[in-house]
């Protein structure tokens, strides 16, 4: 065999050839990716530096806003029925018709139904069975109270007859009761 003779100039030459190779098909496609996924980064960190700097302002809205719902949240848990105040709400029905002028004829409590699975809470349906009358003016005007009192009310059946000068009416009056 014949020995290959390589001078200084030939092996600078070659292992300039192979740092350049090395460069464009391992270094160059590695430093895109990256410069791409910067960019990526990039946009993301400005799209939440703007959301920030257009929330920064309403920083106080937000928390008043986030108060409010808490109390909120607090009025309206406070609205369930515990299963020991079960009469004391069909006793606020019963004297509220009173207000209102309301004849109750019949006020049948049933038994609880289809428990509501609300975040961890258990509720339940307390359906009443209601028959009254009275003057149609005064039973709406009793609806409405019964609907926005202390305690969760909602009409599931509800028939009005008019029957001059009084109106019967007939309803299935469910309140929320929470168990323990």
């Amino acid at each position: 065999m014949q020995k290959i003779n390589f001078d200084k100039q030939t092996v600078v030459f070659l292992i300039l050839i192979v740092v350049i190779i090395a460069e464009v098909f391992i270094l160059l496609p590695w430093s895109v990716k990256r410069v791409i996924d910067l960019g990526k980064k990039t946009a993301i960190l400005k799209k939440q530096i703007e959301t920030v700097e257009n929330d920064w302002p309403r920083l106080s809205q937000y928390a008043d806003v986030n108060e409010k719902l808490r109390r909120e949240i607090e009025i309206n848990q406070n609205r369930f029925i515990n299963s020991e105040e079960a009469s004391k709400s069909l006793s606020f029905i019963s004297e509220a018709s009173k207000e209102f002028n309301i004849e109750i004829k019949s006020f049948l409590p049933g038994k609880s139904q289809d428990p509501l699975n609300l975040s961890g809470q258990k509720l339940f349906y307390l359906p009443i069975n209601i028959k009254a009358k009275g003057q149609f003016h005064n039973l709406a005007l009793f609806l409405s109270f019964l609907q926005n009192s202390q305690y969760f009310f909602e009409v599931q059946q509800l028939k009005i007859v008019s029957d001059y000068p009084y109106n019967s009416l007939e309803m299935i009056l469910c309140g929320i009761i929470e168990k323990e």
